[in-house]
């Protein structure tokens, strides 16, 4: 296995921080997100979605080269995460477990990887990029809502 770029362990590193937040502070994101919406995960069912999350992010880390447009696709993701727990929070006036590693990780993050694809990526491989990455955002949403349906 080949030594990653240093700074593409950021994104797990900080995952792991963003899981934590989710399933420790406050009222826990999956017992937040079913008082909000009526979505009704399990603390199994969201640490398992999580888990296997991260363990992608953590192979494509020691697989995947930092110019790719993968990392665009990821950062768009934590962008739009990060982004997401903050609106909640301000829509809901209730805090979103995951808003501060959201903020303070994530959003910078992503902006960083974004901001570093429109420059080093050719336009459509951008566009693919932040496209795959709200893909991947609206996928994980859609799996946690079909799963929670399947709990009712």
């Amino acid at each position: 296995m080949a030594i990653p770029d240093l700074r593409l362990l950021l994104f797990p590193a900080t995952y792991l921080v963003h899981i934590l937040e989710e399933c420790f502070a406050g009222e826990r994101f999956y017992r937040w997100i079913h008082r909000i919406s009526g979505i009704r995960l399990t603390a199994a069912q969201f640490v398992a979605i999580n888990a296997l999350a991260w363990i992608a992010m953590a192979s494509a880390a020691f697989t995947v080269p930092p110019e790719n447009w993968l990392w665009t696709a990821i950062g768009c993701t934590v962008l739009v995460n990060g982004v997401l727990h903050l609106a909640t929070t301000i829509l809901t006036r209730t805090y979103s477990p995951g808003m501060v590693s959201g903020v303070v990780l994530w959003i910078p993050l992503g902006l960083y990887y974004v901001l570093q694809g429109n420059a080093i990526l050719p336009q459509r491989e951008l566009w693919t990029a932040l496209s795959t990455g709200v893909a991947i955002q609206a996928g994980v949403s859609l799996l946690a809502f079909a799963l929670g349906k399947s709990n009712e």
